[in-house]
């Protein structure tokens, strides 16, 4: 049971460090892109705000249904008797939650260096610190994969 805690901190860790050097990734192609040929990307103003609207749609909305539907599915785990189905529903919810807080953080480092707005990196911004939300601790998986229950004697 142990190893499976650990196991299960493990790879939600690799995912949410995963987000992170993705986005460091995307942002170090962006920057060189635009060093060295500044022009290489060039969308109209309309493009730019139909494109910042969406990105901003998907931010408000992202991120509150992750946690949402992660607590949501929390409650679920306790019930599952087989112990390797519940390390894997853990892991399925932790994978779906960082992949929809961090489509924001790195979705938005990318359409900053593509139309060349400053309003994405704002908005990065926020799905940096909504991944936070995210991170997994030890004390936490541990609580969530077996929640304390009531011992009647």
């Amino acid at each position: 049971m142990e190893e499976l805690l650990i196991k299960a901190y493990k790879r939600s860790s690799l995912y949410y460090y995963a987000v992170f050097a993705t986005a460091v990734v995307f942002a170090a192609i962006g920057y060189f892109l635009n060093k060295t040929s500044p022009e290489f990307f060039h969308f109209s103003t309309q493009t730019v705000t139909i494109t910042s609207t969406i990105a901003y749609l998907y931010l408000v909305a992202s991120i509150p249904f992750a946690l949402w539907f992660f607590n949501k599915k929390l409650p679920v785990l306790p019930t599952i008797t087989d112990i390797h189905a519940r390390y894997k529903l853990y892991v399925h919810l932790h994978e779906i939650r960082i992949f929809l807080v961090g489509f924001n953080f790195v979705g938005n480092i990318i359409l900053l260096y593509v139309l060349h707005n400053k309003s994405f990196l704002y908005a990065a911004a926020i799905g940096a610190v909504a991944m936070l939300f995210c991170k997994p601790n030890k004390i936490s998986i541990e609580k969530d994969f077996n929640p304390p229950t009531l011992d009647e004697d």
